[in-house]
């Protein structure tokens, strides 16, 4: 897989791709607001349950 044009191209492994999808996965399902949860991300809305239960 390439990034970038000309001089700057950046060539990823495969590996190197799963690794960054994983992250981006993972930024975007617990962090990335949701209109689903009001426009909380949901790391947010989860602790807020937490601490409403308690």
């Amino acid at each position: 897989m390439h990034f970038g044009s000309g001089a700057q191209r950046t060539t990823l492994s495969l590996e190197q791709v799963r690794i960054l999808s994983d992250e981006w996965m993972d930024q975007y399902n617990h962090f990335h607001p949701h209109q689903s949860l009001g426009g909380l991300a949901p790391a947010t809305d989860a602790r807020q349950r937490e601490v409403k239960k308690v």
